[in-house]
């Protein structure tokens, strides 16, 4: 809402998240790179994401599937390492990763765009 405020009314917003629905959150559990605590303290679907960003008082345009290289670091968690980099074995590792997100239909992140109100009710075209 206080980023909603501060925007003229033709301004449109893109946010980008780790999607909690993610098939690697059921895979690696507490060990999910993504979780990535303290930093990230709220986790959302495609659904509570658009539930945010409507009561915040934005339409929101698109919901989008993404990709994130996280399945290496999500390995270390569940041995117990700490990685600070995505590195080789991440690079090497992302067409699994892809593969799986494609057949389970379940990206590891999503993104929003979303825009303001138009205040005499229609829309603005929507992003492409």
């Amino acid at each position: 809402r206080l980023l909603r405020n501060h925007m003229n009314d033709t301004a449109r917003i893109f946010v980008e998240v780790p999607n909690f629905q993610s098939v690697w959150r059921s895979i690696f559990g507490s060990n999910w790179s993504m979780l990535y605590l303290p930093r990230h303290l709220f986790h959302y679907s495609s659904s509570s994401l658009r539930g945010v960003l409507r009561r915040a008082g934005f339409v929101v345009e698109k919901i989008q599937l993404g990709h994130f290289p996280g399945m290496k670091t999500s390995i270390y968690h569940f041995f117990g390492r700490h990685s600070l980099s995505p590195g080789v074995l991440a690079v090497l590792l992302f067409p699994l990763q892809l593969l799986l997100d494609c057949i389970c239909r379940r990206s590891s992140v999503i993104a929003a765009y979303a825009r303001i109100p138009d205040k005499q009710g229609s829309s603005y075209p929507a992003v492409e």
